[in-house]
């Protein structure tokens, strides 16, 4: 019996962690939301001059009107060559937490596991 409760409790928790694939068109009503999102990218700037050397993706519109950025990390970009050419007018798949920056949706990646590539 204790087996299944650890088992159960294991499986709960997976499922806890799970994103949820949504529409890029469904992106406002997820705001805070672990997820997934699939869509085209439209390019996006490497900004060198940064202190933390960040490339923002633009995904779904091309700036300013994506309806989401996408922010990966130097060691990230380094890893996907110039992502922000690279990946332009590809469907790429990105998990994370929905957060908002200056009024608009964002993922920040942290890892590559939150990156499917086509």
């Amino acid at each position: 019996m204790k087996k299944i409760w650890m088992l159960a409790c294991v499986l709960g928790s997976t499922q806890a962690f799970a994103q949820k694939q949504i529409d890029i068109a469904d992106i406002s009503k997820h705001m805070g939301d672990s997820v997934k999102i699939c869509a085209q990218v439209f390019g996006g700037r490497f900004f060198e001059q940064s202190k933390n050397q960040q490339t923002l993706i633009n995904v779904g519109a091309a700036f300013p009107n994506s309806p989401l950025t996408v922010v990966l990390p130097k060691a990230l970009r380094e890893k996907y060559a110039n992502p922000e050419t690279n990946w332009k007018d590809k469907n790429v798949c990105f998990t994370g937490k929905l957060i908002e920056f200056k009024g608009k949706p964002e993922i920040i990646v942290y890892d590559e596991n939150q990156i499917a590539l086509p």
